[in-house]
């Protein structure tokens, strides 16, 4: 399992709440993809608890992979514009909008993804926080997790190969957008992102009634 899957140590990801990791992981692309916002929200966490951010951090950078190129060169050009290492990590930490308006994500493929999101799972599900002595996890939460693995090894949420969900952002003249850095500005259409900026609208004419794009 370990040669098939490329991990170093299985035993790390073996969690008592959620299925026993595969023998084998094919990388298996769907034509229906989750929407991502909502597949890493399915698992409730309680607001106040003291492991929610970091959680959702760690999930986030999980999640997706930087164009790595594309970011530290900008990184680069803030530092040059007077920014300090923990400027960037704060940034990165509390704002992360600030980079994904500037550089591409990718969503891996599942034999990648699968890994790196249990990993998560299994690092903060258990975690109690000081306060309320209860883990980041409940029994529901666990069960959730483990469907949303199960929806990665579908394929439903690895972006498909040789396909871009960007493109770049214009300004009223039809030029590139730019922030105050110079640098340009990207939009996403991954998913439902195109749509959001209507729902309010569509669920006002519709009302309860079924609807789809």
């Amino acid at each position: 399992s370990e040669a098939k899957n490329g991990m170093g140590n299985i035993d790390a990801f073996i969690c008592d709440h959620l299925d026993d990791p595969p023998q084998w992981i094919r990388n298996f692309f769907s034509s229906v993809l989750g929407d991502y916002f909502h597949q890493m929200k399915r698992p409730y966490v309680p607001i106040q608890h003291e492991y929610k951010k970091p959680y959702f951090v760690a999930l986030m950078r999980a999640w997706f992979q930087w164009n790595q190129k594309k970011l530290d060169s900008y990184i680069a050009i803030l530092k040059e514009n007077g920014w300090t290492d923990d400027d960037v990590a704060s940034k990165m930490y509390y704002q992360p909008r600030f980079f994904q308006e500037l550089v591409e994500r990718r969503v891996l493929p599942p034999r990648q993804l699968y890994w790196r999101v249990r990993a998560v799972f299994v690092k903060f599900g258990n975690r109690i926080d000081t306060k309320s002595k209860k883990p980041l996890f409940n029994k529901k939460a666990w069960k959730t997790a483990n469907s949303v693995l199960k929806e990665i090894l579908r394929g439903e949420a690895s972006d498909p190969p040789n396909h871009s969900f960007y493109t770049q952002r214009l300004n009223t003249r039809g030029e590139p957008k730019t922030n105050k850095y110079g640098m340009q500005l990207i939009n996403c259409h991954r998913v439902t992102n195109d749509v959001e900026n209507t729902h309010k609208h569509i669920v006002s004419t519709f009302g309860t009634w079924t609807t789809g794009v």
